[in-house]
């Protein structure tokens, strides 16, 4: 240090200034030198705890030499400070307090002097402070406010020891940086846009169905709407079509659609079977009567009762049935009159009952179990029909006889609440289930 090398070159040059002995650290500042508080917090101090005391003299801070080169030779130590002044000029001569003595070594409160010559006895001059002296001030940080009773901190030291996590709670986070918050907006943008296209990609699809589904309703409403337009002009032209129809002409076309809904397919009367009709030009369907007049008898078969007998069913079916047209039979009594010829493979009758004029005015029955079906079968069946009455498919109310024969040759056909009058009738063998034979008066 310098103050040692001034005293080194006394030594080998001459007698050093001052003190001879060796160097010494700077004399310790009493405890109220230290805090340089008034004397009348002084004694406040003294309720403070020995111990707070003790540990405040515990270490003291070492003297340092100052490191200027103009440091008077033999001269006294020069001391600084142990805490730094609040002002920018340093108090040279501390003011002493009250009862207290004044150190007796010289080297206590020295002040440097501007010449290098020895100090005055008075000390009582401000020395100027030497230009090369002074250093480059800084601001001084702003100290941290202090309890008045825990000068020394001791409390926040403590505390700083006992609960560490206290004072890592206290240090702010540190801020993600620029390139980890692109990275994560850009990851999160990168989602939330993958969710956005996903969603806009879902209502395309879901208003692309809709908008599907309504064109099909429409097409589906439009298709509905030309169809009942279609029909319902279809109804108009057949029903502008019927009333010019005659009425054997509307039965035709009657039978023809009640047949085509049964499955059955007509077909036109043969040649033979149209003898007795066509005459009128009004009424193609209509009887002829000079056909009829002009008609034979009917060859093979023998003479036919005067009287001819009923049948009545709640259904009769005639399966394999043809018709023949129009011809005339002969009675036992020589009447001779048309009739209509049909034949059948199969015949079925439902609730048989046959009616006949019986003597004296009686009428014989031949009835079957009721609810049963009576047959005729082992061979074709050949009927002389004077006239044929009922439902026909169930559901075109008909009267069929020689003045107004059936239009169409219809292969298969049913009746129900069916009435027929027979002339004569050939063939097959009858079964009748629970059959009865009785007579009444009348029918």
């Amino acid at each position: 240090m310098r103050g040692d090398e001034a005293q080194l070159a006394a030594e080998e040059g001459g007698k050093a200034l001052g003190r001879t002995g060796p160097r010494h650290a700077a004399p310790r500042k009493s405890l109220l030198t230290k805090l340089q508080i008034p004397a009348g917090k002084a004694f406040a101090l003294a309720a403070m705890p020995t111990a707070v005391f003790v540990g405040m003299g515990l270490t003291p801070k070492l003297a340092l030499a100052d490191d200027k080169a103009d440091i008077p030779r033999g001269g006294p130590c020069v001391t600084r400070s142990d805490e730094p002044s609040e002002s920018a000029e340093p108090d040279a001569t501390p003011t002493p307090e009250p009862g207290a003595s004044k150190p007796a070594s010289p080297g206590a409160s020295p002040t440097p002097s501007a010449s290098p010559s020895a100090p005055s006895g008075g000390g009582s001059e401000k020395p100027e402070p030497d230009p090369a002296d002074e250093q480059p001030t800084t601001e001084p940080e702003p100290e941290k406010t202090r309890n008045p009773l825990d000068p020394l901190g001791l409390g926040d030291a403590l505390k700083d020891l006992f609960t560490p996590g206290d004072e890592k709670s206290e240090e702010p986070e540190p801020e993600p940086s620029a390139s980890e918050k692109a990275g994560g907006t850009s990851g999160g943008s990168t989602e939330k846009d993958d969710k956005a296209t996903a969603d806009s990609d879902a209502a395309d699809k879901k208003a692309s169905d809709g908008k599907a589904a309504d064109k099909k309703a429409a097409d589906r409403k439009e298709a509905a709407e030309k169809k009942a337009a279609d029909e319902a002009k279809a109804k108009e032209e057949t029903a502008e079509k019927e009333a010019e129809l005659s009425p054997a002409e509307q039965l035709k076309k009657d039978i023809e659609d009640a047949a085509r809904k049964n499955g059955v397919s007509v077909s036109e009367l043969a040649a033979g079977a149209q003898g007795a009709v066509g005459a009128a030009d009004d009424d193609p369907c209509a009887p002829d009567p000079k056909a009829l007049a002009d008609l034979d008898l009917e060859p093979g078969i023998p003479l036919l009762p005067d009287d001819p007998w009923r049948l009545e069913s709640s259904k009769l079916t005639l399966g394999g049935l043809d018709y023949h047209g129009v011809v005339k039979v002969k009675t036992y009594s020589g009447k001779v009159k048309p009739v209509l010829k049909f034949t059948a493979k199969t015949t079925d009758i439902k609730d048989l009952h046959q009616l006949t004029v019986g003597p004296k005015g009686q009428t014989g029955h031949v009835k079957a179990a009721e609810g049963s079906t009576s047959t005729i079968r082992n061979g074709e069946v050949t009927m002389y029909t004077e006239e044929l009455k009922g439902n026909l498919f169930g559901l075109i109310p008909i009267t069929f006889n020689p003045e107004s024969p059936p239009p169409l040759n219809v292969p298969w056909a049913f009746f129900t609440k069916v009435k027929v009058v027979q002339a004569g009738q050939f063939g097959g063998t009858l079964t009748v289930p629970g059959l009865q034979n009785y007579f009444t008066d009348g029918d």
